[in-house]
Order: structure tokens, then C-alpha cells, then sequence
């Protein structure tokens, strides 16, 4: 021990841990809680702006409210107009406004299905020539063409039919399609013997280049970022493992076709003003931003030095890097881990997150990918239940309310539930209700106004039909038939009342 004491009065040793405490701690400590800062300013812009105001309505803001946070916007490198188009899309199919995207299309794919209809109209249309040719079966199930339903064939020719009706009516005459098959290619195209609903690689379209008619019908016809809907390999090998490294990859291919496409825009989002300029490289901007303002406050303070503007460098980098990755972080862990279906037990939570293998199940409630929680099984499936409903707050509810919020997308606040309740389920989403209802502390946010629908109209974030009335329920019949029993029972009640 005397020899331990001796060699702490080194004088090189207490220069080191002088420095420690005087230089390297204060600089780091700053730098995070800066970053900090700039994070839930970027997230509150996100939440707020894009998500709450622009795709929902659920809010809406003073311009000058709005400017601030298009500003912020810019700085994540996307404007709120085409950060909304990726997450909420409506279109007209068959004298009917549907959803298309992120909320329309939740968890779900129309393309596989659209492939196989645009095949079938052609040999249909001439028999003779296609005689032999493959075609649907009369009877069965058609498996591999979404992730948790096999289709009667009846189901295909729906589901096909909806995603062409999607195609003619945001292309128009640019929908040209195939007029004739070999039997080679009729042969690919009904092969349902893999899986033909994973989207392609993660890889963004080139600048520049114009969009095809099967590049713009994967966007137009897909969730964009839903783990299901991944393509699963020897490095990532489950759903939501892989949204959590390819979110923003996911999110930036939808995003890069509405920048090229801004006619194929839904309409109420063209009327959104963009106060600040859109730029891929807001990320950079807000980064040297950080670093440079960092340098001169240490300039200021400390004098010009070569030590107090390391120290700047040190500090901003840090605070950039957290303002940027802070945010970025928590959209990939919301789409990863609040759309990962039924999970019999929290635990299962911790496997998704370790990239162990395992394969998505349609939660039995709905039919849908979002996320449902059994009950713990023992102590450790309640402490990891109890972490994430804590990352959820964090989140602002994004991760575990997610069933809440697609049900009711318009209603600010992610629960139903009343009064102390409300505040335990949906922290984050009841404050900004509540701000949001005040008439003298609004702080620039009032109620939104249903995008100025009449009560019970049709909303552009709601699940389409196909979704809900075709797709939801086949996957409640391929993997839950009592659950699927009980939703034909409540349908037909549902329609001898009406």
C-alpha cells in the first residue's frame, strides 16, 4: 500500500489525472450535454413537425413554430414534405381514397401479388396463344407472396388487382406494362416456391436517373421501412434487426422517389410550405456547425489557443455526433422493434436485438406487424419489460404504442386511456396534447383539424382496405384459425346489423 501511495505522488501520474479532471471531463461532459440538447430539439421537430403536424394533422402549428422546425428538419438532411410523403400517401383506386405507404400499407406488399395480376390480364386477354401457359390454381393456397399469409387465389387476384389500380392511377399513361410472355418468364413469375415479398438490397436509386415503372411500383406499393418485409442473410437474421441497421437506407429510397416525383406527392402535402431549403447534407452542415460554434466559445474563454481550440474541435464533434445519431437512432429502433409482431415473451425483445434468428409472427389481435408484448414468463422477462417501456418513453412512445397510434393516427395522444393512466401509457404523446389543447400556453401548437375532413370521412393515414379487409385477415387464418373464426363472426354480425 505505501508503495501504491508513493507511485500516485508521481508527478507525471497527477499531471495526467490533473488534466483528466480539469480538461477531459469537462469537455466530453459538455460536449454530450450539448449534443443532448440539440437531440431533443431534433427529435421534438421530427415528432412534432413532421410526424404529429404534417403527415398527421394531429397538430398544427404557428408559421413561426413551423419555420423553427424546418430549420432543425434541414439539418437531418430531409424537409417535413418528404419526410410526410414516405410516411403517409393516398391515392384514388376505384372511386375510393386509400392509403398507400408507411400507414397505408403497414407491414404489407401489394407488388408480389401486382406482378403475378399483370401477367394474368395478358394470357387471359388471349388464350389461344398462352395456351399451356402456368396460371393460378382453382382450389388451395398461394404461399410466399406476403410474409404472414398464404392467399386462395380469389385473395391473389385482390390483392394484385389493387396494386395495379395503384400504378394506373399515380402513373397514368407512364404505367406501361408488359404486353406479351415468353413461358420462361411465365414460369419466374408464378414460382411462389421462396419468398417473393423481401424487398431488393438497400440501395438508393441513382441521382438523376429516371425511375422505372417496377422501381416506382416497389415504392408505391410497399411499406418502406417494415421488418417483415426484409431480406434476411448470414448477417442479419431477423426482421427487425435488420430495419435497425437499414432504416435510414429504407427511408432515404422513399424519400429520393418523392424528390424526383414531387407531382407523385399526395395532395394535401403539395400545399405544405417548406421553410428551409431541402439538402442531403444537412447532417455535414450541422456537424461543422457544432464544431466551429464549440471552438470559439473555448477560443473566448480560455484564449486563442492551440489547447482551447482542440478542445472546441473535441467538443463539438461530440455534440454533433450525438445531436445527428441521437435522433437517427431512435427512428430505427421505433420501425425495428415497434413493428416485430407478436412476442410471446419480452425476452424474445432482447433476441430480435442480439440479431438471433428468429422469424416474425403477425401478432393474433389484428393480423398486423406491430408490436404486441405477451405477458413476463419470469423476473427477467419483467425487468426487460420494464427497460422497454422506459425506451419507450424515450422514444416518445414510438415503440410500444404503436398498435394505439395506427388505430387512431389523428388522436394526438397514443392511448384511449383516461386521466394518471394516460400519462404511464403515452408520456411523451399526452404532453403534446396537452400543450397542444391549452389556449394560453400553447407554445405555437393547437389541435389539428382532420385535414379538414367531415367526422368519419376517409383519412390518407389509415390502412388501406386491401390491408385491413384481405391481408390482416389471411394471416389471422394461416396462423391463428380461433382468432381468425371469432373476426368472421364479428364481420357478419358487423353486416346483418348494418
Amino acid at each position: 500500500m505505501a508503495a501504491l501511495q508513493e507511485t500516485l505522488r508521481i508527478p507525471a501520474l497527477q499531471d495526467i489525472a490533473r488534466f483528466r479532471r480539469e480538461h477531459v471531463t469537462p469537455t466530453i461532459a459538455g460536449g454530450l450535454a450539448v449534443g443532448a440538447v440539440l437531440g431533443l430539439i431534433e427529435l421534438g421537430a421530427i415528432v412534432v413537425h413532421a410526424h404529429g403536424t404534417v403527415s398527421h394533422d394531429a397538430t398544427q402549428e404557428a408559421p413561426w413554430l413551423a419555420a423553427a422546425n424546418d430549420v432543425v428538419m434541414a439539418s437531418l438532411g430531409a424537409t417535413a414534405q418528404t419526410w410526410g410523403a414516405a410516411h403517409v400517401g393516398d391515392v384514388e383506386v376505384e372511386d375510393k381514397q386509400e392509403g398507400i405507404m408507411h400507414h397505408g400499407m403497414t407491414d404489407a406488399t401489394t407488388y408480389p401479388s401486382y406482378i403475378i395480376e399483370r401477367y394474368l390480364r395478358v394470357i387471359e386477354a388471349d388464350p389461344e396463344r398462352y395456351k399451356g401457359f402456368p396460371t393460378l390454381p382453382t382450389e388451395g393456397f398461394i404461399p410466399n407472396l406476403d410474409p404472414g399469409a398464404n392467399f386462395t387465389p380469389q385473395e391473389l387476384r385482390q390483392v394484385g388487382s389493387f396494386g395495379y389500380n395503384i400504378m394506373d392511377t399515380v402513373l397514368g399513361e407512364e404505367h406501361i406494362v408488359p404486353q406479351s410472355y415468353t413461358r420462361e418468364e411465365a414460369e419466374t413469375i408464378m414460382d411462389t416456391s421462396y419468398p417473393r415479398y423481401p424487398y431488393g438490397p438497400a440501395v438508393r436509386h441513382p441521382k438523376g436517373q429516371p425511375y422505372t415503372v417496377e422501381e416506382s411500383a416497389v415504392v408505391l406499393q410497399s411499406d418502406p421501412y417494415s421488418p417483415p418485409l426484409e431480406q434476411l442473410d448470414d448477417q442479419v437474421r431477423n426482421g427487425a434487426k435488420a430495419i435497425d441497421k437499414r432504416n435510414v437506407t429504407r427511408f432515404r429510397i422513399a424519400a429520393d422517389y418523392f424528390r424526383a416525383r414531387p407531382d407523385h406527392i399526395r395532395p394535401m402535402l403539395k400545399d405544405v410550405k417548406n421553410y428551409a431549403p431541402e439538402t442531403t447534407k444537412g447532417p455535414v452542415y450541422l456537424f461543422s456547425a457544432t464544431i466551429a460554434g464549440a471552438c470559439a466559445i473555448f477560443a473566448r474563454k480560455k484564449g486563442l489557443s492551440a489547447s482551447s481550440l482542440a478542445k472546441g474541435v473535441v467538443a463539438g464533434a461530440i455534440a454533433g455526433g450525438v445531436a445527428v445519431g441521437g435522433p437517427i437512432e431512435g427512428g430505427e429502433k421505433t420501425n425495428a422493434y415497434g413493428h416485430a409482431g407478436f412476442l410471446d415473451d419480452p425476452l424474445d425483445l432482447i433476441k430480435l436485438w442480439r440479431n438471433e434468428p428468429m422469424e416474425l409472427k403477425p401478432n393474433p389481435i389484428d393480423g398486423s406487424y406491430m408490436t404486441y408484448l405477451g405477458e413476463p414468463k419470469n423476473l427477467a422477462g419483467k425487468v426487460v419489460k420494464t427497460m422497454f417501456r422506459i425506451a419507450n418513453y424515450a422514444a416518445a412512445d414510438e415503440i410500444l404504442n404503436q398498435p394505439e397510434h395506427h388505430a387512431s393516427p389523428g388522436r394526438r395522444s397514443y392511448t384511449a386511456k383516461k386521466g394518471l393512466g394516460r400519462i404511464v401509457e403515452a408520456p411523451g404523446t399526452t404532453l403534446i396534447q396537452y400543450v397542444s389543447n391549452r389556449k394560453r400556453f400553447r407554445f405555437g401548437l393547437r389541435p389539428g383539424q382532420n385535414f379538414g375532413l367531415p367526422e368519419g370521412a376517409h383519412r390518407p393515414d389509415e390502412v388501406n382496405s386491401i390491408v385491413r379487409d384481405v391481408i390482416q385477415p389471411a394471416r389471422l387464418r394461416t396462423h391463428y384459425p380461433e382468432q381468425y373464426e371469432a373476426y368472421l363472426a364479428e364481420k357478419a354480425a358487423l353486416l346483418e346489423a348494418a
